[in-house]
């Protein structure tokens, strides 16, 4: 991932917490957030995985345990790219011109694309079942 796109996400994220009233934690949730969806595209890619490639009957699917894993992993690595030593404060004032009451087009889709993805990949299985494909 691009760190600028990163710097993006954070920064509407962040914003977006302000907003709704929670400055305090903001930079945390801001990254608990991409966290989240990051773990959402893995989940995805392992779905369409399993569903779609018959090689895939030969392993076992991933426990719950590596989901956990790339979450907490995933959130230690943001903390360290935008928070960690106040980084966050840098990013949101070199990018306030830039970004601040702009369109946050990109923002939503990173956030909405896995939910939609995830549910089109079950919707093609449960017709493949269904033996209608």
């Amino acid at each position: 991932m691009n760190m600028r796109f990163l710097e993006y996400l954070f920064f509407k994220y962040y914003y977006f917490q302000v907003k709704v009233g929670n400055a305090v934690i903001a930079e945390y949730t801001a990254i608990i957030f991409i966290s989240m969806v990051v773990e959402f595209i893995y989940l995805d890619i392992l779905s369409t995985f399993f569903f779609f490639f018959s090689s895939s009957k030969n392993y076992s699917e991933p426990g719950i345990q590596s989901v956990i894993i790339l979450f907490v992993l995933s959130f230690v690595l943001l903390y360290f790219l935008l928070v960690h030593k106040h980084k966050y404060v840098r990013i949101l004032g070199k990018n306030e011109a830039r970004w601040k009451g702009k369109k946050n087009i990109g923002a939503v889709l990173f956030a909405v694309l896995p939910f939609v993805v995830f549910f089109a990949e079950l919707y093609i299985k449960m017709l493949m079942n269904q033996g209608r494909i």
